[in-house]
């Protein structure tokens, strides 16, 4: 009976939901000080905000620090915003804050002409990424304006598959009226990316997330407009 009892507890336990932290940060132009093929003028040596190494690595400390404690132990998934590219990843999640934490990267470069893009840490022990990709957002009759891609990743969690989605929705500049039509694309662009993973994945569970420049319920109005899935493979 000591051998059955013991199976019955393996058997809750592996059935039992496994608590699991997901998050956002908006990372506030993390950038390296290296001069790259970006509008990162400002955020270097000379530059206007006088971006040094020991700046730098001092923004790293803390936000390594302020994520770790994230859930009380870190999550084990967090969608991030306004990041230079995927060195600053690997330098951020390089501190002693999150080294432990073995974090993997879905990164895509972005049109953004600010040169910022987001990105997905996740822990590959919790959530075993199989896909991720990125989808551009074009705003009708604007082609000019180029901004954030809305950045996906699929994978298994607890057992279950689970798509995260994030996205950085156009600012208000120029007046919140004026650039509405702008996070509205952003939106359908997101809706339509999780429409495909469905269609894909029938049954899956989609998380979206993101820095959406918006009040909360009219971004939730705007991302449950209907729209047509797009092609992912």
């Amino acid at each position: 009976s000591s051998a059955a009892s013991d199976v019955y507890k393996r058997q809750q336990q592996s059935t039992t939901p496994q608590r699991v932290t997901v998050a956002f940060y908006n990372l506030e132009n993390l950038f390296d000080t290296i001069d790259q093929e970006n509008n990162d003028e400002e955020f270097l040596p000379e530059g206007s905000n006088r971006w040094t190494p020991e700046r730098y690595q001092h923004k790293l400390r803390n936000m390594s620090h302020v994520i770790s404690l994230i859930g009380g132990d870190g999550p084990a998934i967090i969608g991030v915003a306004e990041i230079e590219n995927r060195g600053v990843l690997e330098d951020l999640i390089a501190q002693d804050s999150l080294r432990d934490k073995h974090y993997d990267i879905v990164h895509y470069d972005s049109p953004d002409r600010r040169g910022i893009d987001c990105a997905i840490l996740y822990q590959p022990e919790v959530y075993k990424v199989f896909a991720s990709g990125a989808r551009a957002v074009e705003i009708p009759n604007e082609p000019w304006i180029k901004t954030r891609d809305v950045v996906y990743a699929s994978g298994l969690l607890d057992g279950e598959i689970v798509h995260v989605l994030v996205g950085h929705w156009p600012s208000r500049s120029g007046g919140e009226a004026v650039s509405l039509h702008r996070r509205m694309a952003a939106a359908q662009t997101m809706r339509s990316v999780a429409d495909s993973l469905y269609t894909l994945f029938p049954g899956s569970k989609v998380i979206m997330m993101g820095d959406f420049n918006d009040d909360p319920i009219l971004s939730l109005i705007h991302i449950s407009e209907p729209t047509r899935p797009i092609s992912i493979s």
